[in-house]
């Protein structure tokens, strides 16, 4: 008799020391951290801003990844939603550098990803960012696919007069990816956003297009007609 006891009054503990842990659990923002895939090769990237003197400073456009800047620039003039002429054939490339990325020239060995702005960095209006946090880029060889993973950390559940979370406006920004360790052909090219959870993390991936890397590829500036 003594021993049910006994076994009853462990049970009871182990029950309340799970429910105390689920609930310190629930309410525990983890430390974030970046994403590293085994076998991946992590690479460092450029940001360039949608910062311009009149071109689009906000808004988000769909961009095909290109290893052409001035294809790139005529995508986006064909999605600005301010631009009344999006039907007809793009300017030359010297008129769109204008408005699109005019801290930009072609560069070789270099992938342009249009991308949902996140993480934490400062936009350098005359070049390019190179120093960010909250977010990483890698490359999977034996899938041929290009991760851009966006992290954060949060508590599942908030308590009264918790941190509250403002939703930036989706803009389109660009990356600039270094190619010279992807072998010629297609690259898939995927965005995570992922918040870290101490206990289970929520991951949604979207494919943000294929690209071609071309050995050919432009490597310089561009000849204007």
């Amino acid at each position: 008799m003594r021993q049910k006891v006994v076994r009853k009054g462990l049970t009871a503990l182990v029950v309340a020391a799970a429910t105390i842990a689920l609930v310190v659990g629930a309410f525990t923002t983890p430390t974030s951290h970046e994403v590293h895939t085994p076998g991946a090769t992590a690479l460092k990237v450029g940001i360039a801003g949608p910062i311009t003197p009149r071109g689009p400073e906000g808004g988000l456009v769909s961009l095909t990844p290109t290893q052409s800047l001035a294809d790139v620039r005529c995508q986006m003039w064909h999605g600005d939603p301010r631009n009344q002429h999006r039907s007809e054939p793009c300017p030359i490339d010297s008129t769109l550098a204008q408005d699109y990325w005019p801290q930009l020239v072609q560069t070789a060995q270099t992938l342009y990803v249009g991308w949902r702005i996140c993480g934490n960095f400062w936009y350098a209006a005359s070049g390019v960012q190179t120093e960010y946090s909250s977010f990483n880029v890698e490359y999977m060889g034996s899938s041929r696919t290009l991760g851009i993973h966006c992290y954060s950390a949060k508590a599942w559940l908030q308590g009264p007069g918790g941190p509250h979370y403002a939703a930036a406006v989706p803009t389109t920004a660009l990356l600039l990816v270094p190619t010279d360790g992807i072998s010629p052909g297609h690259v898939r090219v995927v965005a995570d956003d992922r918040i870290e959870h101490l206990i289970g993390d929520e991951i949604t991936a979207t494919l943000t297009g294929v690209a071609t890397i071309d050995q050919y590829a432009p490597t310089g500036p561009l000849a204007v007609p």
